[in-house]
């Protein structure tokens, strides 16, 4: 903020705006007013409250994914491969009884063919 005896020029975001020292003058005295109202003090803590909030809660769930990486062995990379190999081989014995049981199932369905001709 630059201010001189007839203007005041604010830089917003890197681009200078120019305002008459009376323009200025209301505009500060209209926002003046405004922070004296009570929903917007209660807006403006709670404002700044949400953000702290949102700073603790990120600062707490990165210190417990961190732990949280530093506990799992799952990560080991023999440990991952031979957890997969012990997956594949239930898998083949899960086909292997599901087929048994329909070959019973089969003859099962044969005997009875049987006994009733």
């Amino acid at each position: 903020m630059t201010i001189s005896a007839e203007n005041v020029i604010i830089y917003i975001e890197g681009k200078p705006e120019n305002y008459n020292i009376n323009e200025f003058k209301s505009l500060y005295l209209n926002y003046k007013t405004l922070t004296n109202i009570p929903l917007f003090k209660f807006w403006t803590r709670s404002k700044i409250f949400k953000l702290w909030l949102n700073y603790v809660q990120r600062q707490r769930r990165k210190k417990y994914e961190k732990k949280l990486k530093e506990k799992l062995h799952i990560l080991d990379r023999p440990i991952v491969e031979g957890y997969i190999n012990i997956k594949k081989l239930l898998r083949q014995m899960e086909h292997c009884q599901m087929m048994e049981k329909q070959l019973q199932l089969h003859i099962y369905q044969k005997i009875m063919e049987q006994t009733k001709s």
